[in-house]
């Protein structure tokens, strides 16, 4: 925390102290110094604040929202490995203590492209790779992920199913 504080022509500021649970609890008070640290206890949302007062006992606090977070967004997709005719896929971004802030995706390519949050699809038949990576609001960037598929316009072959115990029909 950093602070600039000017008591004026008053009798000066010589004491401070901190919080980092919006005021509920303060540290002991401290000489004043122009910064100080305060350790959060892990990711997520705090209220830190810093308090000071001068010689003559006039205190002013100062407090500000904040979100402590270090881990990167996780990006999943419902891609498959083979679809006849064209493909639909959605990505599914996720971050739990910032907040996810953009998604991009490209296919067959980096990834560039702000994903709006539709499927994305494609009737190009062929081998294709899907990539994504998602940016949280905390500027956590997530390693680039991808999935290959197919789109065939070949029909479907017949599959061996089980249909009941101890038993195949195809």
């Amino acid at each position: 925390i950093t602070s600039a504080v000017s008591d004026g022509a008053g009798s000066g500021v010589t004491q401070m102290r901190t919080t980092t649970n919006g005021g509920s609890t303060w540290s002991a008070w401290t000489a004043y110094a122009a910064s100080t640290s305060v350790t959060l206890p892990a990711q997520g949302s705090y209220t830190v604040g810093v308090q000071v007062r001068d010689a003559a006992g006039n205190a002013f606090s100062s407090q500000r929202a904040l979100v402590y977070d270090l881990t990167a967004p996780v990006t999943t997709s419902n891609a498959t490995a083979l679809y006849r005719l064209s493909a639909s896929i959605t990505l599914a971004p996720g971050d739990a203590v910032s907040g996810v802030s953009a998604t991009y995706w490209g296919l067959d390519s980096a990834p560039g492209t702000l994903w709006s949050g539709a499927p994305i699809t494609t009737s190009a038949i062929g081998d294709h790779t899907l990539y994504w990576y998602s940016v949280d609001a905390a500027g956590n960037v997530e390693a680039e992920k991808s999935a290959a598929f197919t789109v065939s316009a070949d029909a479907p072959a017949e599959v061996a199913r089980l249909a009941g115990p101890n038993r195949w029909d195809t």
